[in-house]
């Protein structure tokens, strides 16, 4: 019915604002962390600095982690991968930061901040991957979603010129909402979850193009979707 129609769509459309905020999740691409020389510094000053390196990475693991696991949108195979690789990932802090409190001299600090950096990437590669991932797989409901409204938006128009009311600017502004949707969905298929997730600390610093891509495709879809959301709202009004 008309009635069902409208309702459709307007439930979508509060889903989708709540969704379109979502999407302003910020993006950890290339944040490297950068460390002043400490060839100057105690052997003590040394120890806690690289204790606080570890610290702010297990840190900003756990919020990965919690973002991840807080996601509804992210498939069950995504969310596993990324928990594996924030799990193997914390598993080494915790044996960095043990040898860095059990440490006695400067060279064995500079052997393990540089292990924390190369073999782990945290800031570099963990994060982006579980940023975009997130994202990805956020953006693929969303546009998934947008699409299975266009039936609903057609059966209302038509009924609407059926009773007599002028549909053009509502055929014009349905015809670019799907252009829209379909521009997203575009840019999101270009996005494969399983390159980023396949990405490593020893992949780095190549992996920096594959996210930076990513970035790209996502932002794009998301400037996509506001387009969309914009004719959805000029549909709601032209129909009511």
């Amino acid at each position: 019915t008309t009635d069902m129609n409208r309702t459709i769509i307007r439930s979508a459309a509060a889903a989708f604002t709540f969704t379109a905020a979502l999407l302003s999740t910020s993006l950890h691409v290339g944040a490297a962390s950068v460390s002043p020389s400490p060839s100057p510094l105690s052997f003590s000053t040394l120890q806690q600095s690289l204790e606080s390196r570890i610290t702010a990475r297990e840190n900003l693991l756990s919020t990965l982690q919690l973002r991840v696991n807080s996601s509804p949108t992210l498939t069950g195979s995504d969310k596993n991968a990324l928990n594996a690789i924030i799990s193997h990932t914390q598993s080494g802090m915790t044996s960095l930061m043990t040898q860095a409190q059990q440490a006695t001299t400067v060279a064995t600090l500079k052997t393990l901040a540089n292990e924390m950096v190369v073999d782990y990437r945290v800031y570099v590669v963990v994060a982006p991957q579980v940023d975009l991932t997130v994202i990805a797989d956020r953006e693929a409901s969303v546009s998934s979603r947008l699409a299975n409204l266009e039936p609903a938006i057609q059966n209302l128009i038509t009924l609407e010129q059926q009773r007599g009311k002028n549909v053009t600017s509502a055929e014009a502004t349905f015809a670019d909402y799907k252009a829209n949707v379909g521009n997203a969905q575009e840019q999101i298929g270009q996005v494969s979850t399983a390159t980023l997730l396949g990405e490593t600390p020893q992949s780095y610093p190549g992996s920096t193009t594959v996210f930076q891509g990513a970035r790209t495709q996502l932002e794009s879809a998301r400037t996509d979707f506001g387009n969309a959301w914009s004719d959805l709202k000029s549909l709601i009004s032209d129909l009511k």
